[in-house]
């Protein structure tokens, strides 16, 4: 395997699992404490689409 092949390959898996916020619908608060608060999303783009997951924001 060339050097291009493994460079071409870990600039996919790294960029494939960036996410941010507008990956995300919110759809209720789960619970706030000292740092932050606990948030119920639902996922709207990717291989996941619709899948639900907590997402912790902080202060």
């Amino acid at each position: 395997m060339a050097l291009s092949d493994l460079v071409l390959d870990f600039y996919e898996i790294t960029n494939a699992s960036r996410v941010d916020m507008s990956d995300f619908e919110l759809l209720k608060v789960l619970g706030t404490g000292a740092y932050g608060k606990v948030f119920l999303v639902r996922k709207i783009t990717g291989a996941d689409i619709g899948k639900l997951y907590a997402m912790k924001v902080l202060k």
